[in-house]
């Protein structure tokens, strides 16, 4: 067994005859994501790359609003100064922005993969 912050990253069940990787319960949501992979192949491939797409979008466009706004707290206005996004998105892409790349996540995470930049929490434990 081998754990992160967030939890295991991966586990085995250990017999005298040796290792046994465990897989998730059918009706989970990791389960139901694993039956989508190993039935439809192509379709997974679509969902995995529009997650990582969404996700990528999410950052590019929601980071510098994010710096924009917390430039505006007084405390880090006064030490640093303010600064102005470039990108300015109507309330409406604001709103649905964040949850598309809750659910791109979500579905990353429910993969049972480990990737290197998804898991960049893990880069700093021992």
């Amino acid at each position: 067994m081998e754990t992160t912050t967030y939890g295991l990253k991966r586990m085995h069940y250990v017999t005298d005859d040796g290792e046994e990787m465990l897989s998730p319960h059918p009706n989970s949501l990791e389960g139901l994501r694993l039956r989508l992979d190993d039935r439809f192949p192509r379709a997974s491939k679509i969902v995995k790359n529009t997650a990582i797409i969404v996700l990528l979008i999410s950052l590019i466009l929601g980071l510098p609003q994010l710096v924009a706004l917390v430039s505006q707290i007084p405390f880090i206005a006064e030490k640093f100064g303010t600064f102005e996004s470039p990108i300015v998105l109507p309330n409406w892409l604001n709103i649905i922005l964040p949850v598309a790349a809750g659910l791109a996540a979500l579905e990353r995470a429910i993969t049972l993969r480990y990737h290197w930049l998804i898991d960049m929490d893990t880069w700093w434990e021992d």
